[in-house]
């Protein structure tokens, strides 16, 4: 009993950190795709619209993603049963990704007004003291995944193709870190 209660715990966590690493990487692709569309100015004037409201005002912010993003998982759904998975999945992940990427700018733009709310700021404190421990639950899991990575690009490394992947996977890499 004790050894499914420790799975059931790593597989929650490992979902938790999955969720909080989407989350992170839509965040920055959300600061980026603004910065490339030429969107600062939209966003300045909703940091000037969300600093003038209430703390309280500022809540439904983070209702509108997901209500924005409902029909679009309805239509996923309803894809998916008459038939059509792959047409299905990819709508439902990308209203999920999209839902997401807003939300996760939104949540940049307003924490500062969320987090002066007493209760929100301590469900955020225990989502972070939640993260933390899930990162070191899965951090051996973690440890040995970056081994086995290494090792299988000296592996591809060796070649023509594991060089044109690792080539890619840098310049990814690079990309992102902008």
């Amino acid at each position: 009993m004790i050894r499914l209660r420790r799975i059931a715990l790593f597989v929650l966590a490992v979902l938790f950190l999955i969720e909080a690493w989407i989350w992170d990487g839509f965040s920055a692709l959300g600061h980026i795709l603004a910065r490339v569309l030429h969107l600062a100015r939209l966003i300045e004037a909703l940091r000037g619209m969300i600093g003038r409201l209430s703390p309280y005002a500022t809540l439904p912010l983070f209702i509108l993603p997901a209500a924005a993003i409902f029909p679009f998982k309805i239509l996923a759904l309803w894809l998916i049963a008459h038939g059509h998975v792959f047409y299905g999945g990819l709508t439902f992940l990308a209203a999920k990704t999209v839902g997401v990427g807003v939300t996760a700018i939104l949540f940049d733009l307003c924490r500062e007004r969320l987090l002066s709310i007493g209760w929100f700021a301590r469900i955020y404190a225990k989502v972070l003291l939640f993260r933390t421990w899930a990162s070191a639950l899965v951090a051996p899991l973690r440890l040995r995944m970056a081994e086995l990575r290494t090792a299988l690009g000296r592996l591809l490394g060796q070649g023509t193709f594991g060089r044109h992947v690792l080539s890619l996977r840098a310049r990814i890499r690079q990309r992102f870190a902008r």
